[in-house]
């Protein structure tokens, strides 16, 4: 089925450290002493991410933001859409400070259920595995994991992943 709206992880998939890129755990920034006091300066999108949001803006589809959030600094989604210049592609966000990726995968479903669609009319894509991937699925969403060399190592699971991508152009032959 066609995809209606897509859901997109914040930290690893649209954003992530200027310094790591995907090759570490991005919370990093929010935690160091050097960087959790501006983390603005420290945090870019990742390439391609603008792109596509205007791509699924121009053709209709709705775009979410939903993160688990670990640390205060990560509630400022708003802030940081501004600074990156993406506020007006996205239609809504929500931070689920749980880091059971099954409240996640809930937290879509009441979305899906506002905006009444459908499971299999939504997308997933997301780089942690456990959080962004696994539980989604497993609730009957459909799922893309957004490529992270540091999920990659830390979690050989993520390996055997098919249904992956590398840069957000690849994004394109899921939404149909």
């Amino acid at each position: 089925m066609k995809k209606r709206i897509v859901f997109f992880d914040a930290w690893g998939t649209l954003w992530y450290p200027k310094l790591t890129k995907n090759i570490a755990d991005p919370s990093w920034v929010f935690r160091h002493e050097r960087t959790k006091g501006n983390i603005y300066k420290h945090i870019e999108l990742t390439p391609g991410a603008k792109q596509i949001l205007k791509r699924l803006k121009a053709k209709g589809i709705k775009r979410v933001i939903i993160t688990w959030v670990k640390h205060k600094s990560e509630h400022k989604i708003p802030q940081l859409m501004a600074h990156s210049g993406i506020s007006d592609l996205i239609d809504e966000y929500h931070a689920v400070n749980s880091d059971d990726g099954a409240i996640k995968a809930k937290t879509i479903e009441k979305v899906l259920k506002k905006l009444k669609m459908k499971k299999s009319e939504a997308l997933m894509v997301g780089d942690f595995y456990w959080h962004d991937y696994k539980p989604v699925r497993d609730h009957g969403i459909d799922t893309v994991m957004f490529h992270s060399e540091f999920q990659n190592t830390r979690w050989p699971v993520t390996r055997r992943i098919k249904r992956k991508i590398k840069h957000f152009n690849e994004l394109q032959k899921y939404l149909s």
